[in-house]
């Protein structure tokens, strides 16, 4: 999600940064908007509601995962339902949970196009510095000070801004002859990028989830920042094996199609685990737990690996 972010917001921002004087400004953004957002969400949203309709009140099942603890389902249309996921504690339904993050983006399609059009790009590089700065701080607070503190940092605008503003600071820093051949050129902005890299692999070595202290204090924001650093890299030295990478013709297929599959990679998930786990989407299996079923099916007679578990051959 905070890579998807990072690039939502570069590739809005320029857009908006490069369409600034157009006469019909806000009419182009928001009608190309529309029809590439509503009506793959409406698939989805019209899918999941007559699935509920026709289901009833269907009694507890491997399947209920889809139709229970959704959200009002009018907030969904209206793309507030992460509002009421933070108020609730939960991500609601899984048919439905990712939507959160199409909320936040509809939000702030909502408020950068007018700082983009009536402020220069001096106050504008000032404001989105200021709220990268600003969204950790709001984390902090949400996370110490609501109930389900840990659920809003994660799901609200203003706390995931910082991802977001990445991505416009990329835009406009691309724009700037002065900044892109210093980056370019620059001996510092590699150890940068693995300096970050270097962060997000401790935070992946310490086990830093979304319910963590540490990820809503610095751990969101030292990841957009690896993924702006990241996108600054491969635009700016096009040269590079890293660059040849994001340009390799699977990947940007699967760009084309990327946001498609988001909207529906957890029904089909879904669907599959239920109909082979016959159970909820869930991945349980700890470290200490897998070691635990791997010494089960250790035959305690000959030392060797049960058929059920994994190629027969000495541990």
């Amino acid at each position: 999600m905070d890579l998807f972010f990072v690039l939502s917001g570069f590739l809005i921002g320029g857009i908006l940064l490069d369409a600034k004087e157009s006469t019909n400004y806000f009419k182009i953004f928001y009608l190309r908007r529309f029809f590439r957002i509503v009506p793959i969400y409406t698939v989805l949203l019209l899918t999941f509601l007559a699935l509920r309709l026709a289901a009833g009140d269907p009694a507890p099942s491997r399947f209920s995962w889809a139709l229970a603890d959704a959200m009002p389902f009018w907030t969904y249309p209206l793309f507030i339902q992460n509002f009421w996921m933070a108020a609730a504690g939960t991500f609601g339904c899984t048919w439905l949970s990712a939507t959160w993050s199409l909320a936040v983006e509809e939000q702030f399609y909502l408020t950068l196009p007018s700082v983009v059009r009536f402020f220069s790009r001096r106050v504008l590089l000032s404001l989105v510095i200021l709220g990268i700065v600003a969204a950790p701080i709001f984390r902090v607070v949400l996370f110490r000070s609501s109930p389900h503190g840990w659920l809003a940092s994660y799901v609200l605008l203003f706390c995931r801004a910082d991802a977001l503003l990445f991505g416009v600071l990329c835009a406009l820093l691309l724009r700037s002859k002065i900044w892109s051949r210093r980056i370019a050129s620059s001996s510092w902005f590699p150890g940068l990028l693995l300096s970050l890299l270097g962060v997000a692999a401790i935070l992946t070595k310490i086990g830093a989830g979304i319910t963590s202290a540490k990820m809503a204090s610095f751990g969101f924001t030292s990841l957009a920042a690896l993924y702006a650093c990241l996108l600054l890299f491969v635009c700016t030295r096009r040269d590079h094996p890293l660059a040849a990478i994001a340009r390799w013709r699977p990947l940007r297929w699967l760009g084309s199609i990327a946001y498609g599959a988001y909207l529906f990679h957890q029904p089909i998930q879904g669907l599959v685990f239920a109909l082979i786990r016959r159970g909820e989407p869930r991945i349980g299996i700890g470290r200490r737990n897998a070691a635990a079923q791997f010494r089960r099916r250790v035959s305690p007679a000959s030392g060797r690996i049960t058929r059920r578990g994994f190629p027969s051959k000495r541990p």
